[in-house]
């Protein structure tokens, strides 16, 4: 008779772990890393009652945004990927903490930015490898365990910044339409998109985003009318509006 353990895997990027009522906490979930900086760390903390086994695991997007965005993980090319994340499993007890630390293996620092997403998993149970099943001598079917149940993964997001960091927004407003584009070197987030008439604001749908090198957004606007454009850049605010 075949007998499988459950696996729930959620995964969630910048939310409470009260929420879903987590083990652990991660902060922050947002890294930025100066040209030239080795290494930076986050905290890793066990908020519940029992034991805490914590995995991390380190991948590189290359064409963030794009049509061709690709994932390039860890085990693929660690060389490759140019960033460590150590200790990579870590035992808490509880209510203690530990720093998880990223360090950069080609920290020469590169035109436009390099984007890395970590992702910190808590791991209930034994850890046991997944055996395949397979049919016993008798023709009954082996019994198959998997000990390890993934509750939750924070996703962090790693920016390691250009030597001279430029993001670039520009907009182009025709009519009832605009397009925003990131012509820098360096991602911005966009933070709200708002126009308001006769004293009315309506937001706009679909250009909140996070613009990287090269990324363009487009939306319809709902008045043939300038629109305010509000971004964030390492908690630096600006607001622009387009005629």
């Amino acid at each position: 008779m075949k007998k499988w353990s459950f696996i729930i895997i959620l995964l969630c990027s910048m939310l409470s772990t009260a929420a879903f009522g987590s083990a652990i906490s991660v902060s922050p979930l947002l890294v930025n890393m100066q040209a030239g900086q080795r290494f930076s760390q986050v905290q890793v903390r066990n908020v519940g009652t029992d034991t805490a086994y914590v995995t991390a695991d380190v991948s590189k997007v290359i064409n963030p945004g794009m049509p061709n965005q690709q994932i390039l993980k860890m085990q693929d090319d660690p060389e490759k990927i140019g960033l460590i994340a150590l200790p990579n499993k870590m035992i808490i007890p509880p209510h203690q903490e530990r720093l998880l630390r990223f360090y950069l293996l080609q920290p020469t620092p590169r035109s436009i930015d390099q984007v890395y997403h970590v992702f910190v998993s808590p791991v209930e149970g034994e850890i046991e490898a997944v055996k395949q099943p397979r049919e016993n001598p008798n023709g009954s079917i082996g019994t198959v365990h998997a000990g390890i149940r993934i509750i939750l993964a924070y996703g962090i997001k790693i920016f390691v910044r250009p030597k001279n960091p430029q993001p670039h927004l520009v907009f182009d407003r025709t009519g009832k339409h605009l397009t925003i584009k990131n012509i820098g070197n360096s991602n911005v987030l966009v933070t709200l998109v708002e126009q308001c008439q006769a004293g009315h604001c309506q937001k706009v749908p679909g250009l909140v985003q996070r613009y990287y090198v090269g990324n363009v957004y487009s939306a319809a606007l709902p008045y043939n009318a300038p629109v305010n454009v509000y971004q964030e850049y390492m908690g630096q605010y600006q607001k622009d509006t387009v005629k």
